[in-house]
């Protein structure tokens, strides 16, 4: 599916019962793959985790993949980073350093600005 996660994430939901939120998944992903071009995740139980070299582990995006009916997203976002209107879900989930929390589901658009925020979220995570 997709080669910015391992073949464990890969294999997690390559089943049918994920097709309905596929696409949101798949843009997620490339999203990822584009606005982090040396970003990997890697499945860790229930969620992904994606660090890249230059992070070190501390991962600037965790997405979990719990549910085939919903996906959270985390953002390592700096404290205090204005989203403008797009809403922060709430979420019992939580990662150390991560910030904001995104929820989808089938019937939700991947925001547009979502490449940026993973910019903004790798940059905080670089040694400093």
């Amino acid at each position: 599916m997709s080669s910015v996660i391992d073949d464990r994430a890969n294999e997690r939901v390559r089943g049918a019962a994920w097709d309905k939120i596929r696409p949101q998944l798949t843009a997620i992903l490339d999203t990822i793959a584009t606005a982090t071009p040396t970003a990997f995740g890697e499945l860790t139980t229930i969620y992904v985790k994606f660090t890249t070299p230059e992070s070190g582990l501390q991962p600037f995006a965790v997405l979990w993949i719990k549910k085939s009916t919903e996906l959270v997203l985390g953002l390592a976002l700096p404290e205090g980073f204005d989203l403008g209107s797009q809403p922060v879900a709430k979420t019992n989930l939580k990662y150390n350093g991560l910030t904001a929390y995104f929820k989808f589901t089938a019937a939700d658009e991947v925001p547009r600005q979502l490449g940026e925020w993973l910019g903004i979220a790798y940059r905080n995570r670089l040694p400093k």
